[in-house]
């Protein structure tokens, strides 16, 4: 069991560092809008816009890619439990699929099917606080 914690936790990290390279990337093509400008013209600090204007844009598609990630990742992988001999839900839904356990398969598939709904259902109620135009 912690084996699995740590497997679920290094693929959180990994995912989030890339957000972070992601984010930087869209901080360069956001620069050049019209609020971020006027406010780079009243004077405000570039940390701040950074902070304020720029990371609220950026971060909602890296938010939504990073709860697509923790749905799929929720759901196994299948070669990393072959190779390591490592029990889960791949693992399970292949000897389910060989030995054709076809209800064993239909609750994979609905736990599965849950966790990717349920982390996108998270990130939507996220990007309801992060980003005011979707309160309207």
């Amino acid at each position: 069991m912690i084996l699995r914690r740590q497997s679920f936790l290094s693929k959180i990290i990994v995912i989030h560092i890339f957000s972070f390279i992601f984010a930087r990337e869209i901080k360069n093509i956001s620069f050049p809008y019209s609020h971020i400008t006027f406010a780079n013209a009243k004077g405000i600090p570039s940390r701040l816009i950074m902070l304020r204007y720029a990371a609220r844009n950026a971060i909602l598609p890296n938010l939504t890619g990073f709860g697509m990630a923790l749905g799929f990742m929720l759901s196994g992988a299948l070669l990393t439990e072959m190779i390591f001999s490592y029990p889960g839900q791949g693992f399970l839904l292949l000897q389910a699929v060989t030995s054709q356990d076809y209800p064993l398969m239909q609750g994979i598939f609905m736990t599965i099917t849950f966790a990717v709904l349920g982390a996108n259902w998270l990130v939507d109620i996220a990007i309801l606080f992060l980003d005011p135009r979707t309160r309207k």
